[in-house]
C-alpha cells in the first residue's frame, strides 16, 4: 500500500536505544519523493500528554477516521521521529484532513533541528 504525507499509520516504532521497538501510531511527515524510495519519515503520536516545545495535539476534528474511544486526541511527539521501512509499517488507520495541524506540527519538527 502507497503511504503518503499526512497519514497517521501503525508501524513498529523504535526505542531510541535501538533495544526493541513498540507498536504505536505515528503520522508519516515525508514527502513523495523519500516516499517512492520505500522509506518513510514518521513522527510518533502518543495519548500521554506532551509539555512544552516538542508537542502539539491532533483530534478528531484533525483526521478523516475518529481515534478509537476513549480517546478524541493524541500528542504528536515532534523529537519522537524515525526513518522507517515500509516492512515496519503495519496498517494505515487515518490521516491528517487538517492542512493548518499539518503544515504546524512539520514547522514543530523542523524546529528541533
Amino acid at each position: 500500500m502507497p503511504y503518503n504525507l499526512g497519514d497517521i499509520v501503525i508501524d513498529k516504532f523504535p526505542f531510541t536505544d535501538l533495544t526493541g521497538y513498540k507498536q504505536r501510531p505515528a503520522i508519516i511527515v515525508s514527502n513523495q519523493i523519500v516516499n517512492r524510495s520505500g522509506d518513510f519519515i514518521v513522527v510518533m503520536l502518543t495519548t500521554q500528554s506532551i509539555s512544552g516545545s516538542f508537542g502539539t495535539m491532533i483530534s478528531n476534528s484533525d483526521v478523516n477516521i475518529d481515534f478509537k474511544p476513549p480517546h478524541s486526541s493524541m500528542s504528536v511527539y515532534c523529537k519522537k521521529i524515525a526513518v522507517l521501512d515500509k516492512s515496519v509499517i503495519i496498517k494505515k488507520i487515518s490521516e491528517i484532513n487538517n492542512n493548518t495541524k499539518l503544515t504546524e506540527i512539520i514547522t514543530l519538527i523542523k524546529s528541533v533541528f
